[in-house]
């Protein structure tokens, strides 16, 4: 499959301040080759936004235990920290992240796909997920078309789909809600071991 992504935080980047929501995702690949029958690679999980910047995604499971919780990550960006949760062993440890500073995060996400998108198609607007999206279309440098739908107001790309030879990715966010996420899913659980 493609090394291009449609996962988070791509689709909604870190350290945004005053719009928090949260939602679920899927992110589905289909590949072909010659020599080998069609491959379905499927991914769901779910998105965390905080007011204050911070965020959670989680993986679930496959097959059966799809909604199962299996993984977590949570970006702190206001302490510079991300924590990597393991679920079922309830271990996690932490890494360093670049500390926010009033939403410039924001504009600088909204301008770097603008200008991914520059010279290639403007693919108009539409609703998405009941939100106004801008559709930007952009050949990338392996080749691959990718189109992608940016919500100003969530400042996250809802919908994104990548074709490149025998294959084809396709992203999307559903069931969003704007609200606060639970502050108990953007701290780490205190009986969990550090394995930092």
């Amino acid at each position: 499959m493609s090394n291009f992504y449609f996962d988070p935080p791509f689709t909604f980047p870190l350290g945004i301040t005053g719009k928090p929501f949260q939602a679920r995702y899927e992110r589905i690949a289909l590949g072909k080759s010659p020599d080998t029958e069609a491959v379905r690679e499927e991914r769901y999980g779910a998105v965390h936004r905080a007011s204050d910047g911070r965020s959670r995604t989680v993986k679930y499971g496959s097959g059966k235990d799809r909604m199962t919780e299996i993984e977590a990550i949570i970006y702190d960006p206001l302490q510079g920290k991300a924590y990597f949760l393991d679920l079922e062993s309830q271990t996690f440890y932490r890494t360093g992240l670049p500390k926010a500073s009033n939403g410039a995060e924001d504009a600088s996400f909204t301008e770097t796909l603008r200008a991914a998108a520059s010279g290639s198609d403007d693919l108009g607007q539409k609703v998405v997920e009941d939100f106004v999206c801008q559709g930007y279309g952009v050949t990338t440098p392996d080749g691959s078309t990718v189109e992608y739908w940016l919500s100003e107001e969530l400042s996250a790309v809802l919908a994104a789909r990548s074709v490149r030879d025998n294959e084809e990715i396709t992203f999307r966010l559903y069931d969003i809600q704007r609200v606060e996420p639970e502050n108990h899913l953007l701290t780490v659980p205190a009986d969990y071991e550090d394995a930092s």
